[in-house]
């Protein structure tokens, strides 16, 4: 069996993946010198290329993520923070997995002729906008009833507080819709 290549060895499940010496492992060593899918590797039909698809777009986008992460970030907000502990030799492991894993995911989609899916700000932000609303609803007093007796007052002070945030995100989709 040629190095770099899935290898299965004969069990069941998801192929092992060999990686040749000197290639991924090596963080001086650049991904396109691993090649770990056969380029005789046979063709998928179109629900299994959906399926594929998906899976990958979904990899690709927490590798993003991930990258950010091992690039520093650490977010910070009110109720929100990250908490970034990874040390330099973590980073830069982290750096060269994610990079090899990209070069495996641009040659699974050169091979599949998957094409990016592009995600419009715009409309991610409208998204992010109506989904919340669900969850902040949620928080007025007369669905928070469901967890037993309110406290006296507390319909009072939240509920103008939560349809403030519900106005303030439905600003934020009217604007990121252009109105």
């Amino acid at each position: 069996m040629a190095a770099g290549r899935p290898q299965t060895g004969g069990r069941l499940g998801p192929p092992r993946l060999v990686a040749p010496p000197g290639s991924w492992r090596d963080p001086e060593a650049a991904p396109s010198e691993v090649s770990l899918v056969d380029a005789e590797a046979p063709r998928a039909g179109e629900y299994h290329l959906r399926g594929i698809s998906v899976t990958l777009t979904m990899l690709d986008e927490a590798l993003g993520e991930i990258e950010e992460w091992a690039h520093g970030r650490a977010r910070r907000s009110i109720l929100y923070q990250e908490r970034n502990r990874l040390t330099r030799k973590q980073r830069e492991g982290i750096r060269a997995e994610v990079q090899h894993l990209r070069a495996l995911l641009r040659e699974l989609s050169d091979h599949f002729g998957l094409e990016p899916t592009v995600e419009d700000a715009a409309q991610a932000i409208r998204a992010s906008c109506a989904a919340l609303w669900q969850y902040l609803v949620e928080t007025e007093a007369k669905h928070l009833r469901r967890y037993g007796d309110l406290p006296p007052g507390l319909g009072e002070y939240l509920d103008p507080k939560v349809e403030e945030l519900i106005e303030g995100m439905q600003r934020i989709s009217d604007t990121a819709r252009g109105g």
